[in-house]
């Protein structure tokens, strides 16, 4: 038994899981809606919890729950026949809510026991398949030798989601002891399942599912599948010089050290091992779409390596040169050039697509194209290309493409200079993308054991984030809520909605007596900060220094101040610092010293963290900063102090955060106002860019049809001559 897991579902649970739910799913036999889901009543949602309940108690699903309609879609392009028919399962919205409820409960408590192996990146929090790839790159593609190569395997199981034995699911899922009541639930949900298939209008009769695989479609089917595989990794670990990773069905096996003959064995008793495994679940590996490959770095004088032989199920793995592992082209010399190559190919396309709906006088407006680039673009070359060992020659062939793209999307020519488009603040280079991103996915695999596993096993630093913090409570961080920050707050940019973000702030809380403010200020010649807490009549309620370096630590032990101060049941704290509430409170962890001061607060105080724009219109929030400037040695340093700036602008650890650091870092030229017409909005953009026409600049492409000079006078008739100087 497990009193965590077997314990009934409130309705609190229930309620999250349905403001989960996607809107716009199909239903299933019982044509409840998920839109329906998310709008029920109180009411409503305290009878579906106690049906859910039920359920749970006997462990018997209703067969409207196990019920699959099958719709048969026909692919793009291709004639009608079986082969080229696609099925779409439509299951109980109901059934699937009641899914989502049980994953959320039972998905912690896997990562929290550490069931699931390091190895294993498929469906699970905080992992993506890029990890895998960062892998290949650091372990394979990097540092390659000119003697010793390095083998690499990708195997497909086939027919993985339909095929996996349920036996192997609930004996693994034993293991787990997860409680008899979500045992019972699983192993319910996986048996009895019945379908209706159809295509059009016609509709077959009601028939029993083959009891295997999981169900298509549904919430558990993935956590299922890995539950499946999850002893496989813990017997390849004990093969020498053997690397393996797991994506869903897609597995992958390398080696990196020893000679030719020592990684061929350790890669055939991995294989060996993998396929008695898969047979132990009804799974067998697709010869046709697995493959070996041979990488070594290119020299002239240095013969290629012999061909290897590796077995699967007594059949010969085909060696390539280049294979595909979860969309990334990995070539047996480490080349980019395919990856290149489609890239280039789709960016094209998006780019003639972009053409059509707009232009420099119609169609798309210049934030609604630029949202286009970096969705059908700027994805697309951050998925794989990081992970490749990319020239100079395909770096700046990357940068011309997005040069295009943003050129193109703000309507200027494409003789624009790159100077002058940088100054715009518009867009990154494919320098700045790249390590952003793969600063931010660094960041991500800190948040979790398992992704620090893979940092300390590649040899990078784990995040100062998670060295500095220590995780919150959950008693506490249920009672801490981090209201929604918007979007779009830059001082410089968006002056106006800091303004009117303030305004509301002050109108809004300006007489809640429970309001607390909390700023901090550092000490301009030691590593330290004054932290001040001002009440609603802005008296000062706390003063504290705190010896740190970093900015979000103070903020946040401020905010910590202003909870433990608070002496009502229901506070409201506004702070001016994103990170100290996004980054800290809100994703789970805090610096020691301000969960020290966050104990001592009474169990039934329920805190609400509001982020408010600093030094604007909110007066709380002024007071609280000039507090703590007062109490602040403000005197400039004499020039015997060898001590640094206590506190340099650090680049900050998130994606989009850190691109915009480096845009705002040459930003010149502003922005066209968002009213403005497509032609409006290019007229500026070709004015910051030097690209207005005149008849200076038409001369250059038609030197017959215009003339140089100015018609009123011999002067070159450029922009600035024609708009200010000629009289």
């Amino acid at each position: 038994p497990n009193p965590e897991l077997d314990r009934d579902f409130t309705d609190t649970e229930i309620r999250a899981a349905a403001l989960a739910l996607s809107k716009n799913t199909a239903p299933g036999r019982d044509d409840i809606t998920n839109r329906i889901l998310r709008n029920l009543d109180d009411s409503s949602y305290d009878s579906i919890t106690d049906l859910f309940n039920q359920v749970w108690a006997t462990g018997q699903l209703p067969p409207d729950w196990k019920h699959a309609t099958i719709i048969l879609i026909p692919k793009p392009n291709k004639p009608t026949a079986i082969d080229n028919l696609r099925p779409i399962s439509l299951t109980s919205c109901v059934g699937k809510l009641f899914e989502h409820a049980v994953l959320h409960r039972l998905n912690p408590y896997l990562e929290s026991i550490g069931f699931f192996p390091p190895t294993l990146f498929g469906f699970r929090p905080k992992l993506s398949a890029q990890d895998v790839l960062l892998q290949l790159k650091e372990e394979v593609l990097d540092n390659l030798s000119t003697q010793t190569p390095r083998l690499v395997a990708s195997l497909d199981i086939k027919g993985a989601f339909d095929n996996v034995s349920h036996n192997l699911i609930l004996s693994n899922l034993a293991l787990t002891n997860c409680g008899s009541r979500l045992y019972s639930y699983v192993q319910s949900f996986l048996s009895a399942r019945t379908a209706t298939i159809g295509f059009n209008s016609l509709r077959s009769t009601e028939v029993p599912v083959p009891d295997r695989g999981t169900p298509q479609g549904s919430v558990l089917s993935p956590i299922l599948f890995n539950i499946a595989l999850s002893q496989l990794p813990s017997q390849l670990s004990t093969i020498p010089h053997l690397h393996h990773a797991f994506y869903a069905d897609d597995l992958t096996l390398w080696t990196v050290s020893g000679s030719l003959g020592a990684q061929q064995d350790s890669l055939q008793t991995a294989l060996d091992i993998t396929s008695k495994y898969l047979k132990s679940g009804d799974l067998i590996c697709s010869p046709s779409k697995s493959a070996v490959m041979t990488i070594i770095r290119k020299h002239g004088r240095v013969p290629p390596p012999p061909p290897v032989s590796l077995f699967i199920d007594s059949q010969l793995l085909p060696q390539v040169t280049e294979m595909r592992i979860l969309g990334f082209y990995l070539h047996h010399r480490s080349s980019a050039a395919t990856q290149m190559q489609r890239l280039t190919k789709s960016a094209h396309q998006v780019l003639r697509m972009i053409s059509r709906i707009t232009n420099r006088r119609h169609g798309l407006k210049e934030s609604d194209a630029i949202v286009l680039v970096q969705s059908l673009i700027i994805s697309r070359i951050l998925y794989a290309l990081p992970y490749h060992c990319l020239t100079l020659q395909q770096l700046d062939r990357l940068n011309v493409i997005l040069r295009k793209a943003y050129k193109q999307a703000l309507g200027i020519p494409l003789y624009a200079t790159t100077s002058r488009l940088l100054a715009m603040g518009v867009h990154n280079t494919i320098q700045e993308h790249i390590e952003a991103h793969l600063l931010s996915q660094r960041e991500r695999l800190g948040q979790t054991p398992q992704g620090r596993h893979l940092l300390q096993a590649l040899r990078y630093p784990l995040p100062t984030s998670y060295l500095t913090t220590a995780p919150l409570p959950p008693e506490l961080r249920q009672r801490i809520v981090v209201a929604p920050i918007p979007r779009a707050m830059n001082p410089t940019l968006n002056k106006g909605r800091r303004q009117a973000r303030a305004r509301y702030i002050q109108r809004h809380y300006s007489r809640n007596d429970e309001v607390r403010y909390t700023d901090a200020t550092p000490h301009p010649d030691h590593y330290a900060y004054t932290v001040a807490v001002v009440n609603a009549s802005l008296q000062p309620q706390a003063l504290a220094s705190v010896c740190t370096s970093d900015t979000a630590t103070a903020e946040e032990f401020a905010i910590a101040l202003a909870i433990a101060t608070s002496a009502s049941e229901h506070s409201v704290i506004l702070s001016d610092s994103q990170v100290a509430l996004r980054r800290r409170f809100r994703d789970g962890r805090i610096s020691p010293l301000s969960l020290r001061v966050l104990t001592t607060i009474p169990p039934d105080h329920m805190v609400d963290l509001v982020w408010t724009p600093g030094h604007e219109l909110v007066a709380g929030n002024n007071r609280a900063h000039a507090l703590a400037r007062e109490h602040t040695y403000r005197a400039t340093p004499t020039s015997s102090s060898s001590e640094p700036d206590p506190t340099p602008t650090p680049v900050p650890p998130t994606y989009s955060d850190t691109l915009a650091y480096f845009r705002a870092s040459r930003l010149l030229y502003p922005p066209p106002h968002s009213r403005l017409t497509r032609q409006d909005s290019t007229d500026w953009r070709n004015l910051q860019a030097n690209t207005f026409p005149c008849l200076a600049r038409l001369h250059l492409f038609y030197p017959t049809r215009y003339t140089r000079t100015c018609p009123f006078c011999t002067s070159p008739a450029t922009l600035a001559h024609v708009t200010w100087a000629c009289t």
